[in-house]
């Protein structure tokens, strides 16, 4: 097969890695790949004598390309290619490009949830599809130094700049934060689409009243906030350190904790050998209830441990993980300090994870599953006459 694999700008350049990682596969199993930036000042002669030979699909992160045309049509629907729209974030955050009027349109979805959200609030006919997260495959370096204890890599806000748009969403819907907060309290993650249902259940009115889409985004943007101040700060309490690799306001209050140790952002391929020299890698979930991230599986491929707030898809599949209920961190410091001290259980640990990973969340195992669904969606295609 030939496969256009498209990049794009995204913060620290991760999601460009995943599509590199995904590229070697294919090369590896004999396809051609062929890699389009869309921010090189040359696109459009790439464009134009890439797809001047036959294309069997594009890959797109995020849906990156999403408006491309010929004549006026979609190019993909002209020329009546695939292109696989992987989306690494809630649908709300990328709403617009999902809805583009394509018929040759694949959507991939890293959460369970986010594949429920799109069949039933955006467009039933649109084909999606869920494949977990993954990360590229390394050789388990058990004996590499380790610098860090507890590393967390992200970004950190702080949820006072969410205020001004809550408090206009809390003109419809009295109380707004403590339903939220209590929500998060008791379910860890929450999926979006079922919190605003309940309001909508309470008011029916307020789906037509309320701009869905804003209220959810920054909605996703303010538990994000919420979840990642509790558990860092749980964490430092309790006296564990963390060294942090990603972008946090100037006047955030952890800085002054001596406990937190900030080192800047940087690029996601440094960030990897960060990993590698770290004893444990801190995730703190997005609100996916039923995927993981890649945090977790590029931290088990480097050789470090994972320690990570949980949801269904961890306790099924990922159940060697350190996970705990976003409620019970603050009992986490004890736990965490143990395993720091016991240098055999923590490789062993390590070790199980790394294995874990190696087998059954590499690229290579995402790449079967996305060539099912790209075969099933081609065949659903012909069969409609598209």
């Amino acid at each position: 097969m030939r496969v256009v694999i498209y990049r794009g700008q995204f913060q620290y350049d991760v999601v460009n890695d995943f599509g590199n990682s995904i590229g070697e596969v294919l090369t590896e199993i004999g396809h051609e790949v062929i890699y389009i930036n869309l921010n090189s000042s040359h696109v459009v002669n790439e464009l134009v004598d890439t797809f001047k030979r036959p294309v069997d699909f594009v890959l797109s992160f995020n849906g990156i390309g999403h408006d491309l045309k010929i004549h006026g049509e979609s190019l993909y629907d002209y020329l009546k290619i695939p292109i696989v729209m992987w989306l690494v974030d809630h649908p709300i955050h990328l709403y617009q490009r999902i809805i583009e009027p394509i018929n040759h349109k694949i959507v991939v979805c890293i959460d369970e949830t986010h594949v429920d959200y799109i069949e039933q609030n955006i467009q039933e006919e649109i084909i999606t599809s869920f494949i977990s997260h993954a990360a590229k495959k390394e050789s388990l370096q058990l004996d590499a130094q380790k610098r860090y204890d507890v590393v967390f890599a992200g970004h950190i806000a702080t949820t006072d700049q969410y205020e001004e748009t809550l408090n206009q969403v809390e003109n419809y819907i009295p109380n707004f934060r403590d339903k939220v907060i209590t929500k998060l309290n008791l379910q860890g993650n929450i999926d979006l689409r079922l919190l605003m249902n309940d309001f909508y259940h309470e008011q029916p009115s307020l789906k037509q009243t309320l701009n869905e889409i804003g209220v959810m985004n920054i909605l996703d943007r303010y538990i994000r906030a919420v979840k990642r101040e509790r558990i860092i700060n749980d964490l430092l309490n309790q006296d564990v350190t963390i060294d942090f690799f990603g972008i946090i306001p100037e006047n955030h209050p952890f800085l002054l904790n001596s406990n937190f140790k900030n080192h800047g952002s940087i690029p996601f391929e440094e960030m990897k050998r960060i990993f590698r020299a770290s004893k444990m890698v801190l995730n703190i979930l997005p609100n996916f209830p039923n995927g993981g991230h890649e945090r977790i599986f590029t931290s088990m491929m480097q050789g470090a441990l994972p320690l990570t707030d949980t949801n269904l898809y961890i306790k099924k599949h990922l159940k060697e993980v350190i996970g705990f209920d976003l409620v019970d961190f603050s009992g986490a410091g004890n736990v965490i300090l143990e395993i720091l001290g016991n240098e055999a259980e923590l490789k062993k640990q390590i070790k199980n994870n790394h294995q874990i990973a190696y087998e059954n969340h590499s690229w290579e195992n995402r790449v079967v599953e996305m060539l099912y669904v790209i075969e099933i969606a081609k065949k659903y295609f012909n069969s409609k006459g598209i």
